[in-house]
């Protein structure tokens, strides 16, 4: 005999079983795992009916809850088990709603202290790095950091903002993506991770019926595009170029050389042209598909990447369980396409002669045809100029 596929939730409340205590009235449970910029969540719907839950069950603001979605008997051979383990929240949000009697409670995976993502902070970052600032600003709150990509330094900047907001966009500006989960605080570059194999392939027969949305623009999206920036030191301007065609993208921006200039705008170029061609569909209980993973999608055109076949990556996973309806994710992604890269910066590299009569500016050419070439040519140029 074949034991049928069962789905349960449990929970760790502040360190303690909170699943011993909700028992069955746990109605529904909806999880978001997304790959950048948002914090994950999380949003529980309990059945209180019963009057523990406005008593001494009644949730606090500020503590902390670690969900699971446990999976039994999930093979077609109807065993196999899957834990989906959501990280840690805080709760942030909790509801009572008399007839029917429901309490909800939703959490995010920023830190608890509000300084993060409320208070304004005034800085000047002198001689560190991306990392080094992120290693530091973890550290204010009590965070753990993970940072899985090149480093790069950072001469001079200034920080008037929350520190949340403030190294978001420090890191989107040299294409890294930061993610916050589980107390900790995580970076990583999201073109190096698509380059990675996919973890599973999707076809049709794969996807609830119905589910699947598909679309594409080239609204926000770029061929090509220019860095300019002033070298203050030897009082010239300079300007790097990448691509070209009809639609390019024009940045200026501190920058400390020709190198960061070039990382800088290509950054620029592959965060616009993320999400030019995007996919959703939903599956019943996905167990290996996390944010920042990536897809495959075959099954829809003549050839591999013909058609909606291709490869993709996962910019968010919503799992929703409910006690009535089983359990459902949905599946957000972006199509890989090209990357831009700071050894695909060539074209020219003006340097007036004369800043104040703007007259015929003299110009350098470089090229930087490969990678292992790339950081000694962009010495070589910076030299020159």
């Amino acid at each position: 005999m074949i034991n049928t596929r069962r789905v349960k939730v449990s929970a760790t409340y502040n360190n303690g079983d909170f699943s011993e205590k909700t028992g069955a009235d746990i109605e529904s449970l909806t999880y978001v795992d997304s790959a950048s910029d948002n914090s994950d969540s999380v949003d529980i719907t309990i059945n209180a009916q019963s009057s523990k839950w406005l008593k001494e069950w009644l949730p606090e603001k500020g503590a902390t809850i670690e969900p699971r979605i446990i999976g039994k008997n999930w093979k077609s051979n109807g065993k196999g088990s899957h834990t989906i383990k959501c990280g840690l929240f805080i709760l942030d949000d909790i509801t009572y709603n008399d007839r029917p009697s429901t309490l909800s409670i939703g959490g995010v995976s920023k830190p608890s202290d509000d300084n993060f993502s409320e208070l304004k902070q005034e800085y000047v970052w002198k001689n560190t790095s991306v990392k080094r600032i992120g290693e530091t600003i973890a550290g204010r709150y009590g965070l753990e950091f993970t940072y899985d990509a090149d480093d790069y330094d950072i001469e001079c900047d200034e920080q008037d903002e929350t520190d949340s907001s403030y190294y978001n966009t420090l890191c989107k500006n040299y294409g890294l993506t930061l993610k916050i989960y589980s107390r900790r605080m995580w970076v990583y570059d999201r073109e190096k991770y698509k380059e990675k194999p996919p973890v599973k392939v999707f076809t049709k027969s794969s996807m609830i019926r119905g589910t699947l949305s598909y679309s594409t623009t080239l609204s926000g999206t770029y061929t090509g595009g220019t860095f300019n920036y002033t070298d203050a030191d030897k009082d010239i301007d300079i300007t790097c170029t990448v691509g070209g065609g009809l639609h390019t993208k024009s940045v200026s921006r501190r920058a400390t050389s020709i190198l960061d200039a070039s990382v800088q705008l290509c950054a620029e170029i592959n965060n616009a042209n993320h999400g030019k061609t995007k996919l959703k569909f939903s599956v019943y209980g996905e167990w290996k598909v996390c944010s920042g993973h990536v897809i495959q999608l075959k099954g829809y055109g003549a050839g591999e990447n013909s058609g909606l076949n291709g490869r993709y990556f996962v910019d968010k996973v919503t799992h929703k369980f409910t006690a009535s309806g089983g359990f459902v994710s949905d599946i957000e992604c972006s199509r890989i396409e090209t990357s831009f890269h700071y050894w695909d910066v060539g074209g020219t590299i003006e340097v007036p002669t004369i800043r104040r009569k703007r007259r015929k500016p003299k110009t350098t050419s470089t090229q930087v045809p490969t990678r292992p070439q790339a950081r000694q040519q962009m010495r070589q140029v910076q030299r020159q100029v």
